[in-house]
Formats: structure tokens, sequence, C-alpha cells
């Protein structure tokens, strides 16, 4: 199978990373709107031409910028064109729309004309996310074209505002549900893991990000009148220093870390068989500890299982050059709060409010920010998750690598809770691809390697059945 694959690759590489460059050639800049509607014309064709029944949704979000939806249906048909009935679907999610590419000054090349140099390709949305889900698209043509039939069904939701925080998706799942409906969903995007290792992640944590403002007095005054007129920064300290503890990052509001799922015995495995990163990390970031968490400083515990609370920002007093001697009126602070499952930003934000109300901390406006993103996790048993896993073994000739939780947050509990579906983040592009960044880029290696992991994902779905 893996020959057949490779053989159909060397034949057609060339032929497909020219469709890959129109792609990244054609600007979608959500941002903007510059070019989304187009995108997503040219994915729909694209997808057509390997087999997909593709369609465009137009809708718009709010501030009337283009919001397309494609979508795509690979039906399960055998040799002869005969469907195969009772066999499983897999449901592929992704994003064609790009950042803005920033300072020009800064890459090497155009970065809407696409280069290949050094065995990468470079362009503005190489590969956040435009290679990452063309590899599922020319998979299906394989097993179309070159096997003769296709043993899964195959559906496709590409969307055209990630980048701007999916303001539509959430929407256009629920309304959609009967077309989208699937056993199991994969989101390709972000980076596999540094050693280049085949990487699957099996959830996300939920996020919660309050907005705390205080106000004193009606505007600043001279910092003579410290004794007598109460600062609005000092204020803030005080609030956030109740929130958590500085030596071991322990969330101090009462009931946080009540509702949290045990970690099972297959969780906890996979988070032993992770490489540690941490001495690595401590390099780079030049640091000498980490901070400690509850359970100490074990750092794959720490980054993959512990909720947090972080303060993002703090904006108050005289922020410009040289002095200004002030006491703040006004203070400004944007917390987030990484939750895990069975967390939830609602429950999280009630027990923030009674800890304010309890220390005596009325005077804070709260502004509760985000509060649907929820945790999500996938047991590690999940059948598909193990099929998965083989593939991954056999494309890429190396041992996957498991996070039994991801330590980012991210839409997947917006498909568990509208399609039903539970999602995980199979990332086929290199830690150094740049993304959002000057010189984006992606590995020909990877190229290759997604498409023979896709293709054989296909197959050996198929071989499950339901």
């Amino acid at each position: 199978m893996i020959n057949k694959i490779n053989e159909a690759l060397k034949r057609r590489k060339s032929e497909w990373l020219e469709e890959l460059a129109a792609l990244v050639r054609q600007r979608s800049i959500s941002a903007s709107g510059e070019g989304v509607e187009e995108c997503a014309e040219l994915f729909a064709e694209i997808m057509r031409s390997s087999g997909i029944e593709a369609q465009v949704h137009y809708v718009h979000e709010g501030k009337g910028k283009p919001y397309p939806f494609v979508t795509g249906l690979a039906a399960a048909c055998a040799a002869d064109g005969t469907p195969i009935e009772g066999a499983p679907t897999m449901l592929v999610y992704g994003h064609y729309d790009v950042k803005p590419a920033g300072d020009l000054s800064e890459w090497l090349s155009d970065p809407f004309e696409p280069e290949i140099r050094d065995g990468r390709m470079y362009g503005r949305g190489v590969s956040d996310n435009k290679c990452q889900i063309f590899m599922y698209v020319k998979a299906v043509q394989i097993c179309k074209e070159e096997f003769g039939s296709l043993p899964c069904n195959v559906k496709f939701i590409f969307e055209g505002g990630e980048e701007e925080g999916s303001p539509g998706l959430a929407e256009f799942l629920r309304s959609h549900r009967e077309l989208l409906a699937s056993d199991f969903c994969l989101n390709s995007d972000g980076a596999m893991h540094e050693s280049h290792r085949p990487t699957i992640k099996l959830g996300t944590k939920g996020y919660y990000a309050p907005i705390l403002e205080i106000t004193c007095a009606n505007r600043d005054v001279h910092s003579m009148h410290g004794p007598t007129v109460p600062s609005a920064v000092w204020r803030m300290i005080e609030v956030l220093s109740s929130i958590r503890r500085f030596e071991d990052s322990y969330v101090l509001i009462d009931g946080f870390y009540d509702d949290i799922r045990p970690i099972s015995d297959e969780e906890k495995a996979a988070l032993d068989s992770m490489p540690n990163d941490g001495a690595v990390t401590l390099e780079e970031l030049q640091l000498d500890h980490f901070a400690m968490g509850p359970h100490g400083d074990d750092y794959n515990y720490n980054f993959v299982f512990e909720p947090s609370s972080n303060i993002n920002s703090i904006r108050g007093g005289f922020p410009g050059p040289g002095d200004n001697n002030v006491v703040a009126h006004y203070c400004r602070a944007r917390l987030d709060f990484r939750l895990v499952p069975d967390q939830d930003a609602r429950d999280i934000h009630e027990k923030f409010m009674k800890h304010l109300e309890k220390h005596g901390f009325t005077d804070v406006k709260v502004t509760p920010g985000e509060l649907g993103t929820k945790p999500v996790r996938i047991p590690v048993t999940n059948k598909y998750v193990q099929t998965i896993i083989g593939c991954l073994r056999d494309a890429y000739g190396k041992e996957p690598i498991v996070y039994p939780n991801g330590a980012g947050s991210g839409p997947l509990s917006t498909f568990s809770e509208a399609v039903g579906v539970e999602t995980a983040i199979l990332p086929m592009c290199a830690a150094d691809q740049c993304e959002h960044a000057p010189n984006e880029n992606m590995r020909l290696e990877d190229f290759e390697d997604g498409i023979r992991a896709c293709t054989l994902m296909l197959v050996r779905l198929g071989e499950m059945g339901k």
C-alpha cells in the first residue's frame, strides 16, 4: 500500500505543488477580506477536480467582510463505483484564510508568489493552513484515481475566517449539522513536535478571559498626593495577588479545582511516553527554572494537564517615555484562564465573581470576555485515534507523539456541541514553519509524508467499518 502511494506521489508531486502554489498565490486575508471569496472558489474547484463534490456557502460575518465556507463530500465507493453502505465518515476541518504578510522587508521572497528553495516552499498561508488541508484532498484523489475506490466517506469544511476568531463557525455548524454528520473529525493545523516526529493532540483546553477595571479618582493626580489619594494600580495589584500564589501557581479561587476530570491510566502512559522538552525550553527562553505547579515542576504534566491563571496585560498610570509622577486613577488588567475537562468557563466566572465579593473587591468592574470555549479531551483508547496513530507510524516510519491534551485552546468543543463529533488535532507541518511570521514555509518532505499519512488513514478507517 505504501509503495503504491509513493509511486503516485512521485508521478504527481510536481503537478500538485503547482496546484498548492496557485492556492498560496491567491490572497485570502480575512482581516481585510481581500481575496477570500476568490480563494474559496479556487479551493472548491481543486476539490472538484480531485473527485470531491464541493460547494461554496456565502455568508458574511458581523463587519460585512466575506466569510465563505467550503464544504465537500467524497462518498465511499467500490472499484466499480458501487456505493459502500455503512462505511465510516471522517470530517476534515481547516481554514484557507491567512494572516496579513506584515513587513515585506523581512521576507526573502514575495509572500504571495510562492518560491521553492532549500527543500521548502515559502509563502503566506502555505503551512497555515492551505497545505495541511490540501493534503486530504489529494489523498482522496489517490484513492479514487490510483486505487480505483474510496473505502470511507470523507466530508470537508474549510472556513475563511479562522484567523479572525471563526466568528460564524458555530452557527454554520449548527445550521448544517446533517450535512456534516460524521464519525470522527480531524483538524490539521499548527506544528508537529520539534523532533519532526508525527504528532497528534487529543484535546484542547478551555478558555475564560475576563477584563478587570478599577477606577478611583476622576483623573490622575501628582504623586505628592500618594498619602491621601487611592491608587487604582495598587488596588489592582491587591486583586491580582489574591487570585494565584506565585510560588506554586495555585489558583486561590474557591472551588476552582473541584470539577477536574481524573487522569486515566492510558492518558498518564501517553504523557510518560512524550519527549521532555523542559531543558530545551529553559535554554531557549534563558530561564533557570520553571514556574511551579500544584504537582511540582513536572514540565510535561503542567503543560498538558494543569489549568492555569495568567495575567496578559496591566495598564494604568503613565506609560510614556521619561518620568511623570502620578497616582493612577484607572487600571485595566486582562486575564486568561486555561481550563481542563470538566471545568466550565461560566462556572469559573461565577466562582471568580464570588471570590472578588468574598475579599471585598466590589469596586472591580468585570467584563467576562470569552466564555464559550470549553475544554475537550478524547480518550486515548478511542478506536479511530488508535487507527490514526498506526497510520502515522507507518507513513512516517517514526513513533508518533501523542499529546493526551493540547496545551492551547481552539474550536474543538464547537464541533462536539454543534455536530456531535469528536475532533483531534493532527499537525503535519514543521515546528519552524514560521506561521503568522515572515518567511512562512512548508517542508517538501512534510508535503509527501502528510499525503501518505492521509491516504493511509482513508484506507484503514474504511477497513474498520463503523
